[in-house]
């Protein structure tokens, strides 16, 4: 939690407690209800998540995620199938002959490459969406020895960039208050960009 974060909950708890108090007046209390609405509504304009009881909701959310609702993992990832293929249709309508030039992954990627989805769910929550990027070209591969001296194939920046971009539509999708530091997971699924070879582009 950040330092501002921090505050508006401190500020939040005090108010909470002298609207509880049994000896605050009632004109106080609703002064201090006023504000407490006021603290919240200025707190989710400068960007901070938090509840009338001072819960901070720290996660991040995709633009799409309130669409899906309680959607099983399944049915989320024939939406982002639906994605992919709209956004490849407009993206190639848009680079058509006489179109202003606009650099674009998916209008940019050959047509024989292909995009599945799939979706798989384990046991307790964890749940996981995988997106499989097929027949890539040989030349959207390059050989290389990385930093340990390991010779392997390796993404170029045209493959990346799909990835990126399919990586993008998936997580429209998604939430993650995930710590790094910690090794804390928290998201509604796992999601993946891979190749046909099972390699993680993203």
């Amino acid at each position: 939690m950040d330092v501002r974060a921090s505050k508006v909950q401190k500020k939040i708890q005090l108010l909470n407690a002298l609207i509880a108090h049994p000896r605050t007046g009632e004109a106080e209390r609703d002064a201090a209800r006023r504000m407490l609405q006021r603290v919240i509504s200025k707190a989710a304009a400068e960007g901070v998540k938090i509840s009338e009881s001072g819960y901070v909701d720290s996660r991040t959310y995709g633009a799409k995620y309130d669409h899906c609702g309680r959607l099983d993992v399944s049915d989320i990832a024939k939406l982002i199938r639906e994605d992919i293929k709209l956004a490849r249709k407009v993206a190639k309508k848009a680079a058509a002959p006489g179109s202003l030039a606009v650099v674009d992954p998916l209008a940019d990627a050959p047509a024989e490459v292909k995009f599945g989805v799939t979706a798989r769910r384990y046991a307790g929550s964890h749940r996981v969406i995988d997106i499989k990027v097929r027949n890539v070209p040989a030349n959207w591969w390059e050989e290389r020895t990385d930093d340990l001296g390991d010779t392997g194939k390796f993404a170029t920046p045209a493959l990346k960039a799909l990835a990126a971009e399919l990586r993008s539509i998936m997580d429209a999708y998604n939430h993650n208050g995930s710590d790094l530091l910690s090794d804390y997971t928290d998201v509604r699924f796992s999601g993946h960009v891979l190749s046909e070879e099972g390699l993680t582009l993203a």
